[in-house]
């Protein structure tokens, strides 16, 4: 399974916590509906439990087993103009072997970023 197939199955299984979804809104302005059409999700103790994810590579499950409990955090897709996911990380972190981007919410602001 490449990158860009983990990171969809992730956010395929993924919920945002309602912890998390007040924080956004609280903290940046993000209301559930785009926190909803960014495809913003939680890390957690679920997810290690989800048979689709519990057969990830390890630099995949290491990150995903560091962000539960108090350490659980906001997972941030990154989103092409298709709205496909072509990369994934957890707020303030990232998973061995992926890169940076720049975040652009094309679901919100479409191709023209001007």
């Amino acid at each position: 399974m490449d990158r860009k197939a983990i990171y969809q199955t992730i956010v395929e299984h993924a919920t945002l916590s309602d912890a998390h979804a007040k924080d956004l809104l609280k903290k940046r302005g993000i209301t559930k509906e785009v926190a909803e059409t960014l495809k913003l999700k939680s890390t957690g103790a679920y997810l290690l439990k989800d048979p689709a994810i519990s057969t990830m590579p390890d630099e995949i499950l290491n990150t995903l087993q560091y962000r539960v409990g108090e350490n659980a955090a906001v997972l941030i897709p990154y989103l092409d103009p298709d709205h496909e996911i072509y990369s994934l990380r957890p707020h303030r972190d990232y998973f061995k072997g992926s890169e940076a981007h720049i975040y652009i919410p094309y679901s919100l602001f479409g191709e023209d970023t001007s």
